[in-house]
């Protein structure tokens, strides 16, 4: 599922009762340090989020990440890890 700045995929992890996994493929132009901005925001918007336990969960994501607001990138993620997961429509 599309968002801005990410792309969200989920796979079911064999050991469902395990609390979900994040995977961070991050692409910027702004080199290391927005890389690792980017890989902050979106490691804190995902403890935030709290997604159901049993998958793991992959975002592809950029430099536009940095110019979406937090709340808006919480609001954001958990709707596409829920999509992911099966969960929205």
């Amino acid at each position: 599922m599309g968002r801005p700045g990410f792309i969200a995929a989920a796979a079911a992890n064999p050991h469902p009762q395990e609390p979900s996994r994040l995977g961070l493929a991050v692409r910027c132009k702004g080199g290391a340090v927005a890389r690792n901005l980017v890989k902050r925001r979106l490691r804190a918007a995902f403890r935030q989020v709290e997604p159901a336990a049993g998958y793991d969960f992959v975002l592809r994501a950029d430099d536009r990440v940095l110019n979406v607001e937090y709340s808006t990138l919480v609001e954001e993620l958990g709707s596409a890890l829920d999509r992911a997961a099966g969960g929205g429509t």
